[in-house]
């Protein structure tokens, strides 16, 4: 397997408590642990930034239920 990698930014609909960004990476951790994937997920003042990173396929479906996540926008 090759890896393969993205990067992406984008915006908080509102300013997310600790709480949410608590569920946020458990949800995220649990789910890329299942799909091989790793990476980093930033968050400062409203804005995310996400460095993802496994199989092409796992990455660019993660990234396909990303984009369509109400908790961001751009």
């Amino acid at each position: 397997m090759s890896l393969f990698s993205l990067l992406y930014s984008s915006a908080a609909v509102h300013p997310m408590r600790d709480e949410e960004l608590l569920d946020l990476l458990a949800q995220s951790r649990t789910h890329n642990r299942q799909h091989g994937v790793t990476g980093m997920l930033l968050y400062h003042n409203g804005s995310f930034m996400q460095y993802l990173e496994g199989a092409r396929d796992e990455v660019l479906a993660l990234y396909d239920r990303i984009v369509v996540d109400d908790r961001h926008t751009g």
